[in-house]
């Protein structure tokens, strides 16, 4: 479904040049459930934002469902982004002014040739989510945790081919860590493909492909025998 190839993105920090992102493989199958773990700084998310098209690598290629999203011009990244990308950024990206479910339903009207009442669908999936009881409220009025699961609602809206999170517990309590990874197993098991990136070793699970990320190299983790505690040096700050 996702194969990438040679991904590679410079920055100059101070005058001096490095690769925030160096050189990655990585394949990704139809239903797959793919955790990129590793420390601040490590390029998870910049990794991230090539993979949705927010940045050009300065090499290698992203293959989505036999699409070269490289060769793509802004404008088709951004309907490939808004059609088979469900992506989830990191923080609260909810839009103040908008309600509850006007921020679900904001990216189907943004779709090229989107017309039709997408209502019915918002509110099944903010039913989905738990948050059915927060359709008619604002940002603001939600905690952490609410607005995180209405994100993931959003990202779902147009049916996409992938769900792509950035962190999508960071700066919550361990009772909605465990809520939001519950949710993004739920949408998995239903045959979800999902790419999660993550430095909390709570939002991790075992059970699912692994991946450590650190100064910009990927490594798959296959270790049969893992456990939680052999990942705290990948994810301590």
């Amino acid at each position: 479904m996702l194969k990438i190839n040679g991904l590679t993105k410079k920055f100059q920090r101070n005058g001096v040049l490095f690769r925030a992102v160096n050189e990655i493989d990585l394949a990704v199958e139809q239903g797959d459930l793919v955790q990129i773990i590793g420390r601040s700084g490590s390029g998870k998310t910049t990794f991230l934002n090539l993979v949705t098209g927010l940045l050009k690598p300065d090499e290698g290629n992203i293959v989505l469902l036999g699409r070269n999203l490289t060769q793509l011009d802004d404008r088709r990244m951004s309907m490939i982004r808004n059609s088979w990308i469900g992506y989830i950024p990191q923080g609260n990206s909810l839009l103040d002014n908008f309600s509850i479910l006007d921020n679900v339903r904001l990216p189907y009207y943004l779709s090229v040739g989107s017309h039709d009442d997408i209502t019915g669908r918002a509110d099944y999936l903010l039913n989905e989510v738990g948050a059915a009881h927060l359709r008619n409220m604002y940002p603001s009025q939600l905690s952490g945790g609410e607005q995180r699961r209405v994100a993931i609602a959003r990202a779902l809206i147009n049916s996409p081919k992938i769900l792509i999170a950035d962190e999508p517990t960071s700066d919550l309590d361990v009772a909605s860590i465990r809520t939001i990874m519950n949710l993004l197993e739920r949408i998995h098991s239903k045959g979800m493909t999902l790419l999660v990136v993550t430095h909390e070793l709570d939002a991790v699970s075992l059970d699912q492909r692994i991946c450590v990320m650190q100064d910009g190299c990927l490594q798959e983790i296959t270790c049969p025998t893992l456990k939680k505690e052999d990942l705290v040096s990948c994810l301590s700050i």
